[in-house]
């Protein structure tokens, strides 16, 4: 936990990351000015920690050349390859594009989903995003979300494990409802507010909300400032699901 909100922690184990990823660079120093995130870029774990198996080794190959975009920028493809804005073009036979996604709110907002009085939440995120706990948004009744902001299981969390439990909070709901009679459930505005002033004070303890990361939403122009992911654990995220359905779904509105 110390890595995320102290920032001695955060420096120091960068430092050992570093020495690490340069030994694999077999210390070449232009490899390492444009592979290694020095102490000024951001702290380690703030962003996404990649995954690999022999990614950094492939750039040690005599076939392989790395491009920085950062020192000039993709202008455009041309029949031969890429050109980057200061007129350098590399031949290329194959290009493969991996420019980044719109996390937590892409698949939602390109459905045209319409709440209370024809409002649209891509209209509502694209000025303030906000959840009930990832699982409701107030203004749009009977509409559950999984994978949404405000919820670990937007990326801080074993997503599979998160998005079931996630299902299993929303079935038990809807059979709820059903036993009731009831046909209608909306997040209040208070329990919503309530959420994301939680979601918000947990966050803003931590260092990931320094950085520009997708994390923070960063990748897309324009779009909102918030942490899309709740770093409060999995444990405490579980606890206060529950604890809202024994409180027979207390913070949403039902009918």
């Amino acid at each position: 936990p110390g890595v995320f909100s102290e920032e001695a922690a955060s420096k120091a184990i960068p430092g050992f990351v570093r020495e690490k990823m340069s030994e694999r660079l077999n210390h070449d120093p232009d490899l390492i000015a444009k592979l290694v995130p020095q102490e000024s870029d951001y702290g380690f774990g703030t962003h996404r920690v990649p995954l690999e198996s022999k990614y950094l080794e492939t750039y040690l190959r005599p076939n392989v050349s790395i491009v920085d975009c950062r020192a000039s920028a993709i202008d455009r493809v041309v029949p031969n390859g890429v050109q980057m804005k200061d007129g350098t073009v590399h031949e290329v036979d194959i290009l493969i594009l991996a420019t980044g996604f719109d996390a937590g709110t892409g698949a939602l907002t390109r459905i045209d989903i319409r709440g209370r009085g024809g409002r649209s939440l891509k209209d509502d995120w694209g000025k303030d995003i906000r959840t009930a706990m990832g699982l409701g948004v107030h203004g749009y009744p009977n509409l559950f979300t999984t994978a949404a902001p405000l919820a670990p299981s937007a990326a801080l969390c074993n997503m599979t494990t998160c998005l079931q439990q996630q299902v299993d909070w929303i079935s038990n709901c809807l059979i709820s409802l059903r036993a009731k009679g009831k046909t209608e459930i909306e997040a209040t505005k208070e329990f919503e507010d309530a959420w994301v002033k939680h979601h918000d004070e947990t966050a803003n303890a931590t260092l990931i909300v320094k950085t520009d990361s997708w994390y923070m939403g960063s990748n897309i122009e324009g779009k909102p400032r918030r942490l899309l992911s709740y770093c409060g654990g999995v444990g405490t995220y579980r606890g206060k699901c529950d604890e809202v359905a024994a409180k027979d779904y207390e913070g949403f509105a039902i009918s």
